[in-house]
């Protein structure tokens, strides 16, 4: 059984608050999971989306 730890959303210690720079960070710190929260819908570009998909592997 695998455990995915990561944090609730983009971490607070990415400057630039993008989901593509969340990912990054969150891979430096050796974490496997990030939560995004789409609470009023989805409000990312699909070429975000793309890379966000490609990072996140």
């Amino acid at each position: 059984m695998k455990i995915f730890l990561g944090p609730a959303g983009i971490p607070t210690t990415v400057k630039n608050r993008g989901v593509i720079e969340g990912i990054l960070e969150v891979s430096r710190l050796n974490l496997n999971a990030m939560e995004i929260q789409f609470t009023y819908g989805v409000n990312m570009k699909d070429e975000v989306a793309i890379e966000a998909g490609r990072l996140s592997k």
